[in-house]
């Protein structure tokens, strides 16, 4: 009898000991299941979140760039055509060509349809025109620009859109309500008849001689303290009962990195004019744009409407863009694919390095240059 319920306990034990196993196995297999599910899920939420953040970024990067653009050739109640600007400022440089409204160069082997590479670790130069930008019409960039190669360069001339009127005007100094000038400034004089381009040399008449912010008055002929200062001050034909001051500024969108250094992610950059008619430092837009191309709708017909796009070394007139295509490449701050995957950008695919696993994604506007085609 003892034998038989032994042997009746051990096969219970037996039973029980399987079926742990098996409950053991199933509730490792679901566990599994669920790790591999909540993996999935949280790598599909950061996918949707960075594409989310990118679509933010794009509108904001835009957003930013369309503002300068819709101010390009801005310079008062007078259109800024070639013909109405009279620039005393003692430069011939091709760099400083405010009348142009708008410039713009392309980088070597990303114009429209060609196949190029996405590099990471690409280098940052100072730009000009040399291998690796290119651009229409004699238009030269400036050397302070550093930016990274496979990315297009965009140059936008405007005025402030603060003003001031005049109270007196002389060959050599205005007065004026209390507005806001910097010495070295490019100042714009515009009577709605004519533009006259003058750099401002110092304030005085109770302000400081290297202008407060705060100033009244503003002096054209005494430019030791400046460069490159004036080769004349003749405004006697400006009508004073119309004329405005403006200060000319502009805007120069690139693509580069914190620090210059190669290793970091790109961003995108702008660039204001800064004292003595060159470019100021570089600012930050947006970080994660890894190529800017630009193409330029070219009107050859006189209507105000482009006949065709195209890169910034095939501009045969700078004065006739009336429109502007502008696409971004956003790349995502870390790496979240399984593996390289090629991307659609400039109507080409974009061929990855091995290892890349940054999530990317292109955006594309167009903009009108609404100064060239209402006027003012």
């Amino acid at each position: 009898m003892k034998n038989s319920c032994n042997t009746s306990k051990n096969k219970k034990l037996g039973f029980s000991l399987i079926e742990l196993l098996i409950a053991m196995m199933i509730g490792a297999v679901l566990t599994t299941g669920v790790y591999q599910l909540f993996a999935s899920t949280g790598h599909s939420n950061r996918m949707i979140q960075a594409q989310s953040r990118m679509q933010e970024d794009a509108r904001f990067a835009f957003g930013f760039i369309t503002k300068k653009l819709q101010l390009a050739g801005y310079f008062g109640c007078q259109e800024g055509t070639q013909d109405a600007i009279t620039s005393f400022v003692n430069t011939t440089s091709n760099r400083f060509r405010p009348w142009r409204s708008i410039e713009g160069w392309e980088a070597s082997g990303t114009a429209y349809n060609d196949t190029f590479s996405a590099v990471l670790n690409d280098t940052v130069i100072a730009a000009h025109n040399n291998a690796h930008w290119s651009s229409g019409n004699g238009a030269t960039l400036d050397t302070g620009v550093h930016a990274k190669r496979r990315s297009d360069i965009l140059k936008v001339w405007y005025a402030s859109t603060e003003k001031t009127t005049l109270n007196t005007l002389t060959s050599t100094d205005v007065t004026f309500p209390s507005f806001d000038l910097k010495q070295g400034d490019i100042a714009i004089i515009n009577d709605c008849q004519t533009i006259k381009l003058i750099q401002v040399c110092r304030c005085d008449i109770g302000d400081a001689t290297a202008c407060s912010g705060n100033d009244t008055n503003a002096n054209f002929s005494n430019c030791s303290s400046v460069s490159p200062a004036n080769t004349s001050t003749n405004l006697g034909d400006v009508d004073l009962t119309t004329a405005e001051l403006r200060v000319l500024d502009e805007a120069i969108f690139f693509v580069s990195k914190r620090g210059n250094d190669r290793n970091n992610l790109p961003s995108l950059y702008w660039k204001k004019l800064g004292d003595d008619a060159t470019t100021g430092s570089k600012k930050e837009i947006l970080e994660g744009v890894e190529s800017l191309q630009v193409l330029y709708g070219e009107d050859t017909d006189g209507d105000k409407t482009p006949n065709y796009y195209v890169s910034a070394d095939s501009v045969v007139d700078w004065l006739n863009i009336t429109s502007i295509r502008i696409s971004l490449l956003l790349i995502s701050r870390k790496q979240l694919l399984a593996k390289s995957s090629p991307i659609i950008f400039n109507n080409h695919s974009i061929t990855l390095a091995n290892g890349d696993r940054h999530l990317r994604q292109a955006f594309t506007t167009t903009i009108a240059l609404r100064n060239r085609i209402t006027g003012y």
